[in-house]
């Protein structure tokens, strides 16, 4: 395929993946025996990181042998495609995984969405893009005692987003030729355009936080196309599956590792009711937070008490598996409106008029969740930003029977984050048994 491509300072820029857009990519699990094989990468989870690494092994152009296992289903549901379904997406897609009950909120158990399905998280989650802060990789390069620290410096790694993805935002860190779409909010509802008018009477306006500089308010930017969810499956994975050497298996659950002399060689997986194996010269994990401790522990590596009280055999001692894990505090504030929002109060006709707007703008309810998002220090003595707030002109509430709904009434949404958490936690095994839920 040829590919033209002007440099994202200026002009237009052809995308090396139209073409590809148009073409259907097989997702379907592939029923022969592979075995067989010895791979040359085996990755353990298509979500957002098990995509991306297949998508750059698979075109480092060396032909190596690519297998990837996803625990999860397709990602045809139209709940998945339009983002305005992330609710029913989360129902159908996710993991379920709990916390621990939290003795310091009065015991309260908050859900931990996973998506189950093959993307992963990108699936279900709300298309919201943010790039890490530029301080953040400066400071890892820091913390590097070896020649890899300037290979985590945000010059590098700002380079590596910008080859990424293609947005629409013309400035000279964002890119124009990659995979990953990324738009901007363009027409934005009433609400939100007052809520980002108050907000700038204290804060500066930024057109795009994933430019040099990311604090301030600003119009969201989401991981769509023409109003759709861009996965990191469908941005990095799926046009991959077309070249020969590189294999997805849908619905394979893996469940251990296994080991020789010290390194791992193989994985034993669950698909179709039935046990498979499959070898690799190097298996790389991409499991997620949760999952990928999970499997650790479960192949023997890990605490040695911990392992021993479930029953599983020590094979590397390696305490610090499931600790220090991290997650940012939400707070979600949502208030009642006098203007119509986004929430369902106009019966049918409302209904009828949002979908119009999807079709004519490929914006609205039926694409947008997130509208604007501002990020913000709690103190001017902070060096960056330490608090991210997302706004959505939408109200909702998780129910008494656990399902999350849109509320009844006109209403808006602000959810705080706490980017720079103190608090640790840890995955344990409650059971040892593959399917259970750590």
């Amino acid at each position: 395929m040829a590919v033209h491509c002007l440099d994202a300072h200026g002009g237009a820029a052809r995308s090396r993946y139209a073409e590809a857009d148009r073409v259907r990519i097989p997702t379907r699990s592939r029923d022969r025996d592979l075995s067989a094989v010895t791979w040359d990468y085996l990755i353990v989870g298509a979500g957002s990181a098990g995509c991306a690494l297949a998508y750059e092994l698979a075109r480092s152009g060396h032909g190596a042998r690519i297998l990837v296992l996803e625990a999860g289903g397709a990602d045809r549901s139209p709940f998945i495609k339009f983002p305005a379904a992330q609710i029913r997406a989360v129902a159908r897609h996710d993991w379920g995984y709990r916390c621990r009950p939290d003795p310091s909120r009065n015991g309260a158990v908050e859900a931990w969405p996973r998506g189950r399905v093959l993307g992963g998280t990108s699936s279900i989650n709300g298309t919201l893009f943010a790039r890490g802060a530029a301080a953040d990789f400066d400071r890892w390069a820091n913390a590097c005692a070896d020649g890899r620290a300037a290979s985590w410096s945000a010059s590098e790694v700002m380079a590596i987003f910008r080859e990424l993805e293609t947005s629409d935002q013309a400035r000279a860190l964002r890119g124009r030729c990659g995979p990953l779409r990324v738009r901007t909010v363009q027409r934005p509802h009433a609400v939100t355009e007052a809520f980002i008018r108050s907000a700038c009477a204290w804060y500066p306006f930024n057109e795009d936080y994933n430019d040099v500089r990311q604090e301030g308010v600003a119009y969201a930017q989401l991981s769509q196309h023409r109003g759709l969810r861009c996965s990191a499956a469908d941005a990095f994975l799926k046009p991959m599956l077309a070249r020969p050497g590189v294999e997805l298996v849908l619905n394979a659950h893996v469940h251990r590792i296994e080991l020789a002399n010290g390194r791992a060689v193989a994985v034993s997986y669950l698909h179709r009711g039935k046990q498979h194996r499959a070898q690799a010269r190097d298996i790389i994990l991409c499991a997620g937070a949760i999952d990928s401790p999970k499997l650790l522990m479960l192949s023997g590596i890990g605490d040695p008490q911990e392992l021993v009280r479930h029953g599983i055999h020590p094979l590397i001692d390696l305490p610090g598996v499931g600790r220090n894990l991290r997650e940012h505090p939400l707070i979600k504030l949502t208030y009642r409106a006098r203007t119509p929002t986004y929430n369902p109060t106009g019966g049918l006709l409302q209904k009828l008029r949002f979908v119009v707007q999807f079709l004519r703008t490929r914006e609205g309810p039926v694409s947008n969740i997130f509208e604007a998002v501002a990020f913000l220090k709690s103190a001017p003595s902070e060096p960056i930003p330490d608090i991210q707030l997302h706004f959505l002109p939408a109200g909702y509430a998780t129910m008494a029977d656990g399902v999350t709904r849109l509320l009844p009434y006109s209403s808006f949404t602000v959810l705080l984050n706490k980017s720079y958490p103190r608090s640790t936690g840890r995955v344990r095994l409650a059971t040892a048994p593959p399917g259970a839920a750590p």
